[in-house]
C-alpha cells in the first residue's frame, strides 16, 4: 500500500527506551541512515532487483500514549543520514520512569514486479540528556515572529513589540516582551497650490509620526529650503517654486515635505501652458485640482482633432501635469483641451520646430 493509514504495524522497526532518571530530561532527538536501494544484496546471501519502498513513516508512543506521528518520509536510494528534532516538543520531557516505543515502517513499494521488497536502516541514534542542578541542558527560544535563534534582529517601521519564549529540557518555560521604539517623524506641508502672481501665502507643517524625545513638539529643529529656522515662513515666490522643510528631533532622527507653489501670472482664471512656446514637452499649471479621470486632447486652430488618440502625459501633483508631444505633431497654433471630470477648459499651444 501506498496509503499510510493502512500500513501493518507489525511490519515495523519497533524498539522501546526506558528510562529511570535520577533528575528530569527529555529526548531530544532521533537519527539514523535509511536506503531503499535499486539492487539488493543479502550478506552471504543472494542479490538481485529490488522492488524498492518509497516512503517510511515514525510514530512515538510514551506509556502508551502516541505523541509524535510523521508521515509521507521519502525513502533515498543510496546511504541518507536523516534527523528527527524534538527539543521543542515537550512530551518528550520526563520527570520519572517512563518508557518510549519508537515504530519506523517503510511502504510504498514502487511495483517494479522484482520478488523482494528491501529496506535499510542502520546506526540509529535516540538523543538526550538530563537536567542537572544549575544546569539547564538544551535550552530552546522561540520568538513572535517564529524565529527559534537565541537573538533576533529587526528593523521595523513602526513602534513594535517582539516576545520570546525561553524553554529548557524540564519544559520549564519564561516568557518576556521588547518594545522596539522607531522614531518616523512626518511632515505635512499640505497640498500644492496656485496663487497669482505677487500673492503671499503661509507655509505651516503639520508634525504627525513618532518621537523619542521627552518633550517632542518643543525640541524640533526647523530648517527651510529658504534658510528660515522658523515653524513657519511666509512666501511670495515670482515664479513657481518648491518649498521644502526638514524637521529634526533631539534624536537627530529627520522628516520631510514639499510643497509645489504654482504662480499664475495671468488672471483670467485659465490653465497655464510653460513654456509656450513649445518645442514639444511642456508643463501645465490647472487652475482646478485634477481629476483622476483627466483626459487630454489637442485641436488645430481650425477645430480639427490631432491623432486619434488621446494625449498622454505625467502627473506631477493635484495642479501639475507634464507633456511630452509625439513627432508627429507639426510646429503651429493648437489648442489644448483638458477635460478635468467633466470641466472643459481649453489653452492656446504653440508648437515651434524641435
Amino acid at each position: 500500500t501506498c496509503n499510510s493509514s493502512k500500513v501493518d504495524y507489525n511490519q515495523a522497526l519497533q524498539f522501546s527506551v526506558n528510562i529511570r532518571p535520577g533528575q528530569t530530561g527529555r529526548i531530544t532527538g532521533l537519527q539514523f541512515y535509511e536506503s531503499s536501494p535499486e539492487q539488493f544484496e543479502w550478506v552471504m546471501g543472494i542479490s538481485g532487483p529490488n522492488n524498492y519502498l518509497q516512503k517510511y513513516l515514525i510514530r512515538v508512543l510514551k506509556d502508551g500514549k502516541i505523541i509524535y506521528y510523521k508521515d509521507e518520509l521519502t525513502s533515498q536510494r543510496d546511504w541518507n543520514l536523516v534527523t528527527f528534532d524534538f527539543a521543542n516538543n515537550n512530551h518528550f520531557a520526563f520527570s520519572h520512569e517512563t518508557e518510549f516505543i519508537f515504530e519506523i515502517i517503510p511502504y510504498c513499494p514502487v511495483g517494479n514486479g522484482a520478488e523482494h521488497s528491501v529496506w535499510d536502516i542502520d546506526e540509529i541514534k535516540v538523543l538526550g540528556g538530563c537536567c542537572t542542578t544549575g544546569n539547564h541542558g538544551s535550552i530552546t527560544y522561540l520568538w513572535s515572529n517564529g524565529s527559534t535563534e537565541p537573538g533576533l534582529t529587526v528593523s521595523p517601521e513602526e513602534t513594535s513589540e517582539y516576545t520570546v519564549t525561553v524553554t529548557d529540557c524540564c519544559g520549564c518555560s519564561a516568557t518576556s516582551t521588547y518594545e522596539v521604539s522607531v522614531n518616523n517623524l512626518k511632515v505635512d506641508l499640505g497640498p500644492d497650490i496656485m496663487i497669482e502672481e505677487g500673492q503671499s501665502i503661509t507655509l505651516r507643517p503639520e508634525i504627525t509620526g513618532n518621537s523619542m524625545c521627552t518633550d517632542s513638539l518643543t525640541s524640533l529643529f526647523y530648517k527651510w529650503s529658504t534658510g528660515a529656522i522658523t515653524d513657519s515662513i511666509m512666501v511670495s515666490p515670482a515664479i513657481s517654486f518648491v518649498y521644502s522643510l526638514d524637521v529634526t528631533d533631539c534624536m537627530e532622527c529627520t522628516g520631510r515635505g514639499r510643497k509645489f507653489v504654482f504662480v499664475n501670472p495671468e488672471s483670467n482664471g485659465v490653465n497655464t501652458i510653460y513654456p509656450n512656446p513649445t518645442a514639444g514637452k511642456f508643463q501645465v499649471l490647472s487652475v482646478n485640482p485634477l481629476s483622476d479621470e483627466l483626459k487630454i486632447r489637442i485641436f488645430t486652430a481650425d477645430g480639427k482633432l490631432v491623432g486619434n488618440n488621446e494625449i498622454p502625459f505625467k502627473k506631477l501633483s493635484q495642479l501639475h501635469i507634464e507633456v511630452d508631444l509625439q513627432d508627429n505633431v507639426r510646429s503651429g497654433m493648437y489648442l489644448l483641451e483638458m477635460n478635468n471630470g467633466g470641466i472643459v477648459t481649453t489653452t492656446k499651444l504653440i508648437v515651434v520646430d524641435r
